[in-house]
């Protein structure tokens, strides 16, 4: 179970990171 919990977590962080990457990538192109 640990295990499980930790991967799942681990994806969501994943996926949340690279939403913000995108979202910061998306202003910086937009103000440019």
């Amino acid at each position: 179970m640990r295990i499980g919990i930790a991967g799942i977590t681990g994806r969501l962080g994943a996926l949340c990171a690279e939403e913000v990457v995108a979202s910061r990538l998306d202003l910086e192109i937009g103000r440019a």
